[in-house]
């Protein structure tokens, strides 16, 4: 068992890649450990029955538990929504909290969607792409935060 992740489902699906192409996915659910942020990530069906995805999954749930300890957010949910061409982006919908220093104001949140194949990217030969790092999406909203709430 892996020591970032628990899997909680497994489906078969395939992933909408583009117009004319699809992969064959095994779609895993899993929750992180210790925070139990829940995700689904679409394991390509060639690299399931090999471990099952595990490095994909656990360089996942490593990252999302990475910005919880570093302190960049707070939690998280998985979300689905649609792309410039219409696809599904698999997205963790994670909370950023701002408080205060001066404990003046009370804690201020905001949620930003960040692609799960920002987590793996550089390990995803398949969907390896470079969207926006993790770290940088998290750390523009805490300072959307901070400069909103006046510091």
């Amino acid at each position: 068992m892996a020591a970032a992740y628990v899997v909680v489902s497994q489906n078969r699906e395939v992933a909408v890649l583009g117009p004319t192409v699809v992969l064959d996915v095994q779609k895993v659910g899993i929750s992180t450990q210790p925070h139990g942020v829940v995700v689904e990530y679409p394991v390509p069906l060639q690299l399931w029955p090999d471990g099952g995805g595990a490095q994909l999954l656990e360089t996942l749930a490593s990252g999302i538990e990475q910005q919880i300890s570093e302190g960049l957010m707070v939690g998280g949910s998985y979300v689905q929504d649609y792309d410039d061409n219409g696809l599904l982006v698999d997205y963790l919908d994670a909370t950023v909290r701002w408080e205060d220093p001066n404990k003046i104001r009370p804690p201020q949140e905001t949620s930003v969607l960040i692609p799960l194949e920002a987590f793996v990217a550089a390990i995803d030969p398949f969907f390896g792409g470079g969207p926006a790092s993790p770290a940088a999406i998290l750390s523009a909203a805490y300072d959307n935060l901070a400069r909103t709430a006046g510091l």
